[in-house]
C-alpha cells in the first residue's frame, strides 16, 4: 500500500512495512540525512473505508454486541487503514483500534474457524476490558 506523500518531504515512512519513495526523488546521495529520516504528520491516511469494512465484517453485529455489552464508551469505524473498529473510553478518552483486515466470524459464520480462533486465543477472553484483545475476542468472535 503507498501513502500519500506531503509535497515538502522527500522520504516519508508511513506506518506499515516499507518506506514510500516519490517517483521523481533524487538520488540517495543527495539527500540531506535528516531530511530522509523525517515522518510528515500531515500526510493524510488511508482509513478501512466502509464497503471494504461490509466485506470483512458486519458493522451491524458488531453495534449489537456493543450495546448488549456494558462497554463505557463509543465504537466507530477506525480511521486505520488495518484495523476495523475503533473503541473511545468514556473514562480515559483513550481510543484503542482493534480487528485485522481479515474476515471475522460475524461475517464468515464458520463453526471451525470460530473454535480455533478461541483456542487460539483463549488468553484474550480475560484480558483487560478495554483492550484490543478483549473487544476483538467478545465482538468480532
Amino acid at each position: 500500500m503507498v501513502l500519500p506523500i506531503h509535497s515538502k518531504t522527500w522520504y516519508h515512512i508511513h506506518l506499515f512495512l516499507n518506506w514510500s519513495i516519490p517517483i521523481n526523488h533524487p538520488p540517495v546521495s543527495s539527500i540531506n540525512t535528516r531530511q530522509r529520516f523525517t515522518v510528515d504528520y500531515n500526510v493524510t491516511y488511508y482509513y478501512m473505508k466502509p464497503d471494504k469494512l461490509k466485506q470483512i465484517s458486519n458493522p451491524t453485529e458488531v453495534r449489537r454486541k456493543f450495546n448488549n455489552a456494558s462497554y463505557n464508551g463509543t465504537i466507530a469505524i477506525s480511521n486505520r487503514a488495518d484495523k476495523k473498529y475503533a473503541y473511545t473510553s468514556n473514562k480515559t478518552g483513550k481510543t484503542i483500534h482493534f480487528g485485522s483486515t481479515m474476515q471475522d466470524f460475524t461475517k464468515h459464520k464458520d463453526k471451525k474457524r470460530l473454535d480455533n480462533f478461541k483456542s487460539r486465543n483463549a488468553a484474550w477472553r480475560t484480558a483487560p476490558k478495554e483492550s484490543a484483545a478483549h473487544l476483538s475476542y467478545h465482538l468480532l468472535w
